[in-house]
């Protein structure tokens, strides 16, 4: 039997997941696969729902969210790093 790939990202192990997924003729793994990937996107979707929703300024406490981030912001040890972007 082949060594487990011990995988150094989340998104290079989902590819993998999802091109066994694509090649396998398991419908319970196949069903297993479509399961983690949807439950993945239900909460990228809420993530996504929340954060717009603080930043439209809708969200009941979006003042109190913006404010400890931006101070979050003032104070983060690598605000001053120059990641090559421009100012």
């Amino acid at each position: 039997m082949g060594k487990e790939k011990k995988f150094h990202c989340e998104f290079c192990r989902l590819h993998d997941l999802r091109t066994k997924a694509l090649a396998s003729d398991d419908i319970e793994f196949v069903k297993k696969v479509l399961e983690e990937f949807s439950d993945l996107w239900l909460n990228v979707d809420e993530d996504l729902s929340y954060h717009k929703c603080v930043l439209d300024g809708s969200w009941p406490t979006a003042d109190k969210v913006l404010t400890a981030g931006l101070e979050k912001w003032k104070n983060h040890p690598n605000r001053e790093v120059d990641h090559g972007r421009d100012r």
